[in-house]
């Protein structure tokens, strides 16, 4: 945990404490006497067992108004921790509106050399300025017809990946020709993940059994408007690397030029919460049960 969260909840300690002075409420269950003397009149507590029942009202109002702050305080910093985490969980993507205009790196991408080093584009993928959905750019793809099974995409290799990690990559698309493709032909708009080790090699997924990329197909329903492609993978043991890929491919029964956008592109990473803040709000709940049923 952070120096902030510390004492973060050092402070909640101290108000809540200030707020509740157990000796304060105590006072009242006192069972004081005046007692005349020479020296004037001073109160004093009239017996021993007073003295002990005092003792005991503080030591249990006191002990109550710890566990209570102990408990909110904990909880309020492990949730903050928590959200803190969440928070990290950003775009990953280098140029996600691909507003370069120009890939970043050559295909194939080198590993490590190019990790991290934005968009090779390959098979026709090309940056266009003709239908940017935001900004002035955006990843054209063209099938021409009769071409068959032409798998073109941008792509990127990104490191920093831990096995078990769930990634989310999600995209938008649009054509402004239509799919000319035979009816129930290929499913043409491509959006998957793959992982890679340290050597590079693709490990596919945990969803594909370590085979090939996990890959969702859409097929724009309609022209001249934006939807978005999403697909989710698991990095598998090993996995060191992530490839998002966003691809066009047609079965060659297209009887015209078929066009297709990519804009918006965002990966993310699940966030797994470390175990200190996990330990922190176990803490806090068993503090908060306990004073509960002290009360």
């Amino acid at each position: 945990m952070s120096k902030y969260y510390i004492s973060l909840f050092y402070r909640c300690l101290w108000r809540h404490y200030s707020r509740r002075n157990p000796l304060r409420k105590s006072k009242a269950g006192l069972k004081i006497v005046k007692k005349s003397s020479c020296r004037g009149t001073s109160c004093v507590i009239e017996s021993t067992t007073d003295r002990w029942e005092h003792i005991k009202t503080f030591n249990l109002i006191y002990m109550k108004t710890i566990l209570g702050t102990i408990g909110s305080a904990t909880c309020v910093a492990a949730v903050l921790a928590l959200t803190a985490s969440t928070i990290q969980a950003q775009n990953l993507l280098v140029d996600p509106g691909f507003e370069s205009g120009v890939a970043g790196q050559p295909n194939p991408i080198p590993v490590p050399g190019g990790v991290g080093g934005g968009w090779a584009v390959f098979n026709g993928a090309t940056y266009s300025t003709a239908h940017p959905e935001t900004g002035t750019w955006s990843m054209q793809e063209m099938q021409g017809v009769g071409q068959a099974w032409n798998f073109m995409a941008p792509y990127q290799v990104l490191g920093g990946v831990s096995a078990g990690q769930v990634y989310t990559l999600s995209a938008d698309y649009m054509t402004p020709t239509g799919i000319s493709q035979a009816p129930g032909g290929y499913v043409p708009a491509v959006i998957q993940l793959t992982f890679l080790n340290a050597a590079g090699a693709d490990i596919g997924t945990v969803e594909t059994g370590g085979v090939g990329a996990k890959a969702v197909q859409y097929t724009p329903a309609g022209i001249n408007t934006w939807f978005q492609g999403t697909v989710s993978a698991t990095a598998p043991a090993d996995a060191v690397y992530v490839a998002p890929y966003l691809a066009f491919m047609e079965n060659g029964s297209q009887t015209a030029a078929d066009t297709l956008y990519w804009d918006s592109a965002s990966l993310t990473a699940s966030v797994v919460p470390e175990p200190g803040s996990l330990a922190l709000l176990g803490l806090g709940l068993v503090s908060t049960l306990i004073w509960r049923r002290r009360q």
